[in-house]
């Protein structure tokens, strides 16, 4: 049988992973150090040579540095072999596998892909084809790793002397820290212009179970949580790309596995418990091959499901590269059974080159068009051209792929600390926040971080003394530290409906966008009183000016909305579990029961609580739903929070109320971690245009929180729809114009 020649363009791919091969042999030689230098492309080999292939890699009697020098060397000698393979019919490749060839890639030139772990086996191979085919290619790598920079440099000379386009850069990063792969993500999202291919493909492979810095198994943390946010991160980048390229070309890949069939019958996703659970390395890696089929059929179902008509989303799908020899199985013996495991794995005839194949199919095959491309959505396929649909009846199970995915929306960053600092606030130069309640307290300190992050901030309370004194201290505090947001003080009297309506009428005049909102102001647990206008000033202060404010504000809040990131502009009520101590009477029905004297300052203060929460809701239900440019309202709880407001205690309980006051005070969060719900409800990236809807009208009781846990009372749309009609009945009584 005669061998035809290397085509131009295996010629081309030959000469680059040569190039390659030579300059890591170089530098080898120069450091001293064993470089395992890059396979160049192999052209074919006989079954005899297979065979002694299999052998060599399967061998047990040498030591592991000595199979990685064999590793090496077999490497290099397999880019020789010109024989044929015989080819079963219809089918091309090793043992009847489907093969997608790199020659077959368009070009990719003026596309961007993401590949993780693309420094070494089938990732590596994935980033460089996709260069050779004229992509600009970001790579990501452990920071431990020798890979990285020196292979961003070797693969962009290399493509340089046979005058390809496409590049390489490289970026570290630890994978099971999930700051730093959430810091990365943002980081590509603020730097790129475009993101047509995201191939997450990095993983710890079948090795001891070990916990990572965040306390979580490392597998799952690696292999599935870190890949969860890197597609939620850069999907709106990636969504912006598939709106002017060609349709079904912007694409996610999930380098899954046939061994997801090994995962545990157990596995539910559940709970972070669950997940920390030890078990056998196997079972830890396959239970993470299963997650990443959900992960694929979940961005389908959840975020790609809704495109414009006529054009392609962005497609998802998840692959099996076949039973590869890479580096991942090289993991420390830990018994007699797993040498038996790695010598089988180990033993197949499939190289990391063509381990890519499947991935690179998925992510460039231009078979998959606008004709087709729903019958791939969020699928798994174990082969090149594979039949969908063949996963694992665990694959399929709808409720154990709906855990999975609310494990990470729940637990987003909760999954390692429910705290959000001030410096995860973004950059908020050119936006606009009004702060009610902002000269003290809570209210201060989101004033002073908005502000510290360059928001310019209106802060509103009655007090005028705090007020001057909160804007010169803000504003000296911003010059030193080099901000360049600033404060500004409004004295309002949140007691009197229509100094308040005047001020915000004055905010809506004079102000060009609002992006912020942070209704905070409120009497704590003070005793009864009326205002002025008749009202219980706990109702007035806490509830009905902020109805006011927030529906007078929101045309400019919409304005705001058209020009910035999407689903940055929010309302925030400042709410508090405290709404557990509404009385159970309490039913909002009219004028009459919110002028009651309910007993205590504390069913006065839990009864506005759950006013706020309502709020939230019916804004979301009544005036946000539908809005071309998404506004979002959630209520927050900031803790047990030592303010001033604690010494409302005092003055509703005498003696006892000291009591409480001084716990307290003792127990309590300062003002300043007390204001971190208000500023992550506030300012969070991780609500996004993916995902706002998750959040929308929702209350939490700590940063990402779980939703739906507020009482019964906050979820009855009865009530909700009795507070909503009070407060409009109220309006136009006091105000003379119906607010609804």
């Amino acid at each position: 049988m005669s061998t035809s020649p290397p085509s131009p363009t295996q010629q081309h791919r030959m000469s680059t992973s040569q190039s390659i091969q030579q300059r890591r042999m170089s530098a080898s030689a120069g450091s001293g150090t064993v470089v395992p230098p890059v396979k160049p492309r192999r052209m074919s080999i006989t079954s005899s040579q297979a065979a002694q292939r299999r052998m060599s890699i399967g061998s047990q009697s040498q030591s592991p540095e000595n199979r990685r020098l064999s590793v090496s060397s077999r490497r290099m000698s397999i880019g020789a072999y010109t024989l044929p393979v015989p080819v079963p019919d219809g089918i091309e490749g090793i043992l009847g596998k489907r093969r997608f060839k790199p020659e077959n890639i368009p070009d990719l030139s003026g596309r961007t892909a993401l590949v993780t772990g693309g420094t070494s086996g089938i990732g590596y191979f994935d980033a460089l084809e996709l260069a050779l085919a004229n992509a600009k290619v970001i790579i990501v790598s452990t920071t431990a790793s020798w890979h990285g920079k020196q292979t961003e440099i070797d693969i962009n000379a290399a493509l340089q002397e046979c005058e390809s386009s496409g590049s390489v850069v490289w970026h570290a990063i630890d994978m099971s820290s999930l700051k730093a792969v959430d810091t990365l993500a943002q980081k590509i999202v603020h730097e790129e212009s475009r993101l047509d291919i995201l191939i997450c493909n990095a993983g710890v492979g079948q090795s001891p179970f070990v916990m990572t810095n965040d306390g979580l198994e490392k597998h799952f943390e690696v292999n599935n949580l870190a890949h969860y946010v890197f597609a939620l991160r850069l999907l709106p980048l990636m969504q912006r790309t598939a709106a002017f390229t060609t349709p079904g070309s912007v694409r996610i890949v999930m380098q899954s596995s046939e061994l997801h069939r090994s995962a545990p019958p157990s596995t539910k996703f559940a709970s972070k418990e669950e997940i920390n659970t030890p078990m056998d390395e196997t079972d830890l890696y396959a239970r993470t091959k299963l997650g990443l089929i959900y992960l694929t059929r979940e961005l389908a179902r959840r975020k790609l499901s809704t495109y414009p008509p006529g054009t392609v989303p962005v497609l998802a799908m998840a692959v099996h590269p076949g039973s590869v020899d890479t580096e991942m199985k090289k993991v420390p013996d830990t018994g007699p059974i797993a040498k038996i495991k790695k010598f089988f794995s180990r033993s197949a005839p499939i190289s990391d080159e063509e381990g890519a194949e499947a991935c690179l199919w998925a992510a460039t095959c231009t078979d998959i068009g606008t004709e087709n491309w729903k019958q791939y959505q969020g699928k798994y396929l174990s082969e090149a051209y594979g039949k969908p649909d063949s996963e694992s009846p665990l694959a399929k199970d709808d409720n154990v792929a709906q855990n999975f995915w609310e494990l990470y929306t729940a637990n987003l960053a909760t999954l390692v600390s429910r705290r959000f600092k001030p410096e995860q606030i973004p950059d908020l130069t050119g936006r606009v926040a009004l702060v009610t309640g902002g000269s003290a307290g809570i209210g201060y300190h989101v004033a002073a971080a908005l502000a510290t992050h360059n928001a310019r901030v209106l802060i509103a309370s009655s007090s005028a003394e705090r007020g001057v004194q909160a804007e010169g201290e803000i504003n000296d505090a911003l010059k030193k530290s080099g901000s360049v947001g600033s404060v500004t003080w409004y004295e309002v009297d949140f007691g009197n409906l229509k100094q308040v309506d005047a001020f915000a009428k004055r905010v809506l005049a004079q102000e060009d966008r609002l992006d912020l909102l942070i209704l905070n102001a409120g009497i704590g647990q003070g005793p009864y009183g009326t205002t002025a206008d008749g009202l219980e000033r706990h109702f007035e202060v806490n509830n009905l000016a902020h109805y006011v404010v927030a529906l007078r504000l929101l045309p400019l809040m919409q304005k705001a909305a058209a020009t910035a990131p999407p689903a940055s502009v929010r309302i925030v009520t400042q709410s508090s579990e405290m709404h557990r101590t509404a009385p159970s009477s309490t039913h909002f029905a009219s004028k009459d029961e919110v002028n009651q004297d309910t007993g205590g300052g504390a069913s006065l203060y839990g009864r506005t609580k759950l006013g706020l929460i309502l709020l939230a809701r019916e804004l979301a239900q009544r005036k946000l739903c539908g809005l071309p440019n998404p506004i979002l309202a959630i209520s927050v709880h900031p803790g047990t929070v030592d303010t001033d407001l604690q010494k409302t205690w005092s003055e509703s309980y005498g003696l006892v109320g000291k009591v409480v006051e001084k716990v307290s005070r003792a127990l309590g969060k300062d003002a300043d971690e007390g204001a971190e719900a208000s500023l992550w409800a506030a300012t969070t990236t991780d609500i996004n245009e993916t995902n706002w809807q998750d959040f929308q009208g929702n209350y939490y009781s700590e940063p990402y929180g779980k939703p739906g846990q507020e009482t019964s009372q906050a979820k009855d749309q009865t009530i909700g729809n009795n507070f909503w009609k009070l407060c409009a009945d109220l309006t136009e009584e006091l105000l003379g114009e119906r607010l609804e």
